[in-house]
Parts: C-alpha cells; structure tokens; sequence
C-alpha cells in the first residue's frame, strides 16, 4: 500500500500493458544490423540503451543520457563526439532553452560504415555493451543508486 492506495482500489483505472508486445520488440531489435541514435538531446535515452541490451550494436551521441551509461566505453559503444549548439524558441517562443548536440555528420557517417563493413568486430562490440548493461544497469542497481542519492541529499539537509 502506497499512500493510501493499493492495487484492486477501485478508485484506480490500471491499464494492463499487452506484454507481447515487449517481445515483438526485443524480436525486431535483435535483427538489426547497428542501431543509429545521432541525438540532439535525450533524457536518457532508453532506444539506444534497449537496442544495446540485445547485443546489437550501436552508434550514439555523447551528449545528455546516453553519456551516463555509454561514455567512457569507446570500447563498448560507438560514440558520436559532439559539439553544442544553443537553442532558442523551440517549439515555442520561450528564449534560450539550453544547448543541443551538434553531430558531425561525416563521423557519423564514418562510424555507420566501419560497422557495415566490420560486423563481426561491431557485433563484438555490441555484446561487450550488452554484457555491460545487463550487468550494471539492474533493478536492484538502480535502486540502490537512488537510495544513495536520497541519503546524500537527506545528509546536505540535514547535515
């Protein structure tokens, strides 16, 4: 029970996900010869994570979330360096709104070929990823991760 609520309260609607659907993606992803993720921004970025976590291998921007899980792996993932660019007015007339990545367009273009024309080397390098994700991106992980956090801003609070 959280807050009050809990599950089977008919004051809330849950809308069951068809979990088959999980699969048709997983099943789709891992048929992919290289995922391609040339972002301006992402929160963090779960397409490139998820395409990674099937072993296919993949080329994304260092910029924003993917940076957490994929930079400093050069080894793992194929990075898109990136330099900024400010964004103003997008979509609405707000003023600046922060920076976006600005990919090199021929690097991508370079990375995109060294992976047609090196599979078994990228496809290595996607299991590499894979391996990495699974192994230090877990729920259990993840949690802890924020417990920390929460006692580190608990301990700024109070301290």
């Amino acid at each position: 029970m959280v807050h009050g609520w809990e599950y089977g309260d008919e004051r809330i609607e849950y809308n069951l996900v068809n979990w088959g659907a999980k699969d048709l993606v997983k099943n789709f992803l891992a048929k992919i010869d290289v995922g391609v993720f040339p972002t301006k921004g992402e929160g963090w970025g779960m397409p490139p994570m998820e395409t990674a976590a099937t072993g296919a291998p993949i080329i994304v921007t260092d910029w924003s979330g993917p940076s957490e899980y994929a930079g400093n792996h050069r080894d793992k993932f194929l990075l898109l360096d990136a330099t900024t660019e400010p964004v103003f007015d997008f979509p609405f007339e707000w003023g600046y709104l922060g920076d976006w990545a600005k990919v090199d367009i021929r690097q991508l273009r370079k990375q995109m070929r060294w992976a047609y024309e090196n599979r078994i080397e990228a496809h290595a390098m996607g299991k590499k990823a894979s391996d990495y994700l699974h192994a230090e991106y877990t729920w259990q992980k993840s949690a802890q991760k924020l417990v920390d956090r929460l006692d580190q801003l608990a301990e700024k609070a109070h301290g």
